[in-house]
C-alpha cells in the first residue's frame, strides 16, 4: 500500500528512503517516471490494471533548477503509452510510445530512402522539456558536419540568441537558425507533401518536421498537451519505408521519447500530426 511518505518520495520532497520505483496499489503499478517528451520532468506514473499502459500521469517541472516546480500537470487516457523499461533492468524509465524502431539487420533497403541506420547513431533523448527543436538541429549538425555537438552548449547559444526558452522551446520560425549559425544551407517551407520529404533525403540533405506529439505518440488527436495545441514537437525525419505497399513508414529520430531513435510511424498517423503545422519542414545541406 503506497503511503503519504511514499509518494512525497517520488518527488523528492520525503524522508529520503530508498525506493525502488514502484509500488503495488489496487492491482496496478504506481511508478516514479518521466513524460515522454519532458526530460527533467519529476512524475509519477499510474497503471491502474496491471496491464503496462500508463493510465494516469502527474508531473512536476523545474524550468530554471531552483528546485521549485514552475509547472505541474496531470494527465490521463494514455492508451498509446506504455511504461518504459528500456534494459529490462526493472528500473522504470519514463513512458513511451508503443511504435516500433528501425531494424537494419531486418529491413529491405531496397524499398529505404534515406539511410536511418547511420542517422540513429546521432539520436538522444532531448534534455529538457522544451528542447525538442535544438536536439533534432543537433542530429542534423552531427550528420552534415561529421562533427560533435552538445545539447546543453547549443541550448545556451540558441537562448543567448533569443532562439531558444527554457520555458517555450523554440519557435518554428527559429528552427534551422542553429544550422544557419553553424555554416550550413537551410530552407524553411509549409505546404509540403511526402515527395519533398523524399527529395531531399535522396539529396544529401537532412530534414526537421513540426508535428503535434500526441498523433505520433498516441495515433489520435487528442489535445495531450491542452485544448488548442496542435504542432508542438520538433523530430528529423530519417527516412522512408515502403517495403510494404500498403503499409508505408516514416522513420524519425524523435528525441521527444525514450525509445525515439529510428521510431517507425504509419504514414497516414505522421501526415496528420505533420499537418497540423502546416506539414513545416526545415531542410538543410552541408
Amino acid at each position: 500500500m503506497l503511503d503519504f511518505g511514499d509518494f512525497l518520495d517520488l518527488f523528492g520532497l520525503g524522508d529520503n528512503q530508498e525506493d525502488d520505483g514502484m509500488f503495488e496499489s489496487s492491482g496496478g503499478e504506481l511508478w516514479e517516471g518521466i513524460l515522454p517528451s519532458q526530460m527533467g520532468a519529476e512524475g509519477v506514473l499510474l497503471d491502474l490494471d496491471g496491464d503496462g499502459i500508463v493510465d494516469w500521469m502527474q508531473t512536476g517541472e523545474d524550468f530554471n533548477n531552483d528546485h521549485i516546480f514552475e509547472q505541474v500537470q496531470e494527465f490521463s487516457g494514455l492508451e498509446g503509452m506504455s511504461l518504459w523499461d528500456g534494459d529490462n533492468s526493472g528500473y522504470l524509465e519514463g513512458c513511451a510510445p508503443t511504435y516500433e524502431t528501425f531494424d537494419p539487420d531486418a529491413a529491405d533497403m531496397e524499398y529505404i530512402i534515406g539511410n536511418p541506420e547511420d542517422a540513429m547513431e546521432s539520436w538522444h533523448w532531448q534534455e529538457t522539456g522544451t528542447s525538442c527543436a535544438v536536439a533534432s538541429q543537433e542530429f542534423v549538425l552531427e550528420r552534415l558536419t561529421g562533427h560533435e555537438f552538445h545539447e546543453s552548449d547549443l541550448r545556451v547559444l540558441a537562448e543567448e540568441q533569443g532562439w531558444y526558452s527554457p520555458e517555450g522551446g523554440t519557435p518554428m520560425d527559429d528552427v534551422g537558425n542553429l544550422l544557419e549559425h553553424m555554416g550550413l544551407t537551410v530552407e524553411r517551407s509549409q505546404g509540403n507533401s511526402i515527395r519533398d520529404l523524399e527529395e531531399c533525403l535522396q539529396n544529401g540533405g537532412e530534414v526537421i518536421v513540426g508535428v503535434d506529439s500526441s498523433e505520433i505518440w498516441e495515433g489520435q488527436d487528442d489535445d495531450f498537451f491542452g485544448p488548442g495545441i496542435d504542432a508542438d514537437h520538433a523530430v528529423q525525419v530519417i527516412g522512408l519505408d515502403y517495403s510494404d505497399p500498403g503499409n508505408p513508414l516514416v522513420i524519425l529520430n524523435d528525441p521527444g521519447t525514450a525509445n525515439g531513435g529510428g521510431a517507425m510511424i504509419p504514414l497516414e498517423i505522421f501526415m496528420g500530426a505533420w499537418e497540423d503545422s502546416g506539414c513545416f519542414m526545415v531542410e538543410a545541406y552541408a
